[in-house]
């Protein structure tokens, strides 16, 4: 379908014309080709920009509702178009809630199939499904692995008909030959060895997945109806409202994600300290656009002057083509060699830009604590980003406070040294001054703050760090705490993402 109703750009894109080429199409493949989808309406914008599964299901229901009416005004039935309009939806780690949301697209299209006046048959819809760009994460990418694994099971559960399972080290760039048999082999096990392909409806009858069903199918059939008030998914993205409303949500998400409520193993939960920077495998595509422009500039002065006069005759049929000759045309040019950029460029001469929107800016859940963790890495002065842990008390009774330390700065990428207790504060003070350490973390239990943590902060400031924190939340101690020396107390509601981040730019990191 036309890429306007998925706007990743903020290119001008011409609708009209593009409607056209798609009912040709779609006319044309209902004659020649009748088990052929022809029409799309893509979710994956919507997903990516952080939406939510019911905002998600309602803006791609939209979108092909949208692509159903242009396609009625252009003289084709509903009973053409429905059976060759397929759904194309990304799926994510929240297992029961993905297969949920593809059992509603099957209830929510059927109805408004039936609304239209379609059949039983055209109220079937075809659905692809690929694994979630959203979720995955450059840093520790095998994990990718078990996200797509589950990633792929909700979509077989969700009895999708197309499924593609993505590399799990996309977010680098090119895969290698790994990550594609990974990739590959995901497939074969899910079929051939648990033979999900042999069930009619494995999540059929449960009664959490027909309850989930019937909630997500409810509220985006609500949402869905709003945009519609709202004159339709173009309209709404002209107007701003439906970017608006995803923009909200992939806030909370970005929210929960700084909090670590929601958790990704590897980045924000668990991250490996030892884990060296990946290298990037991106696409030059400046240069990869210059290489193709001078191999379509040498197909077309390479010697080969008849050839060429045989596609400009043909390209000339597409121009003088009128109706239901235009398609036949297209495929004759094509048949002869003209590339997809010349007949997409003779069929739209003469069309004008219709539509200019703001895009939906698209993001994987593992950036902001990506970034961070590279450039606090990459600072060339390691004592700067470096926090002494000063243990207090019985190691037995910290350890878990002292685990949540850990983990909490190695999500930023600071070294962290937790190598022993201490007794007393000039003893502690006297570990840090040495360690070099620019930040320094109390750690132990509140009974044990109450004896020991202010004098402790005074000894810290005085042997020369920087920033000292307390992990956790003394409620009746914070203002004795704070006089002390104490800048900053972390726990587990603290914004991990945001205190790490307001750490190391007083260090100097660049963010």
């Amino acid at each position: 379908g036309p890429r306007a109703i998925a706007v990743h750009e903020s290119d001008p894109v011409t609708l009209a014309k593009a409607y056209e080429e798609l009912a040709l199409l779609t006319a044309w493949g209902a004659e020649h080709a009748p088990r052929l989808s022809t029409v799309a309406a893509r979710g994956h914008v919507y997903h990516d920009g952080g939406a939510s599964v019911v905002q998600e299901l309602a803006c791609t229901l939209a979108v092909a509702v949208h692509h159903l009416r242009e396609l009625t005004g252009r003289g084709l039935d509903v009973e053409t178009i429905a059976p060759r309009l397929r759904l194309d939806v990304s799926v994510g780690t929240h297992f029961f809630l993905e297969i949920a949301k593809l059992r509603a697209a099957r209830v929510l299209w059927a109805r408004v199939v039936e609304a239209c006046g379609g059949g039983e048959d055209a109220r079937k819809l075809t659905i692809h499904a690929r694994t979630s760009r959203f979720t995955k994460t450059v840093l520790d990418p095998h994990v990718n692995m078990l996200r797509a694994t589950t990633e792929a099971m909700a979509a077989v559960f969700g009895q999708v008909d197309a499924l593609h399972v993505a590399p799990y080290d996309e977010p680098l760039g090119l895969p290698d030959r790994f990550s594609r048999r990974i990739a590959r082999n995901t497939h074969t096990i899910l079929r051939e060895e648990s033979h999900l392909d042999q069930v009619v409806d494995p999540a059929g009858g449960s009664w959490c997945v027909e309850t989930l069903t019937n909630q997500v199918a409810a509220a985006a059939w609500e949402q869905f109806q709003q945009i519609e008030r709202e004159g339709g998914i173009v309209a709404a993205l002209a107007a701003g409202t439906v970017q608006a409303r995803i923009a909200e949500t992939a806030a909370l998400r970005r929210q929960e994600l700084g909090r670590r409520k929601a958790v990704l193993v590897g980045t924000n939960q668990y991250a490996n300290p030892q884990e060296p920077a990946p290298a990037s495998r991106g696409v030059d595509h400046a240069a990869l656009h210059q290489r193709r422009a001078r191999q379509l500039q040498e197909l077309r002065t390479g010697g080969q002057q008849q050839a060429d006069l045989d596609v400009l005759k043909k390209l000339e049929g597409i121009l003088d083509g009128a109706g239901e000759q235009v398609f036949p045309a297209l495929v004759a040019a094509a048949a002869a060699g003209a590339t997809v950029g010349e007949l997409n460029r003779t069929f739209r001469h003469d069309a004008a830009p219709d539509l200019q929107v703001e895009p939906i800016a698209a993001w994987r859940a593992g950036e902001p604590y990506e970034r961070l963790r590279l450039a606090v890495q990459q600072h060339p002065d390691r004592d700067q980003v470096s926090v002494f842990c000063a243990c207090l008390g019985d190691v037995a009774r910290y350890m878990p406070r002292l685990d949540f330390t850990r983990g909490f700065f190695q999500a930023g990428g600071f070294a962290v040294q937790a190598d022993r207790f201490f007794a007393s504060a000039d003893e502690a003070a006297d570990a840090a001054r040495r360690s070099g350490a620019a930040t320094a973390v109390i750690v132990g239990r509140d009974e044990t703050y109450a004896e020991q943590a202010a004098d402790t902060a005074r000894a810290l400031k005085a042997a020369g760090v920087q920033t000292v924190l307390l992990a956790g939340q003394p409620a009746d101690l914070q203002d004795a705490l704070h006089e002390a020396g104490v800048d900053q107390f972390i726990h587990v509601r603290s914004d991990c993402h945001a205190v790490l981040s307001d750490l190391a730019r007083t260090k100097g990191v660049a963010l």
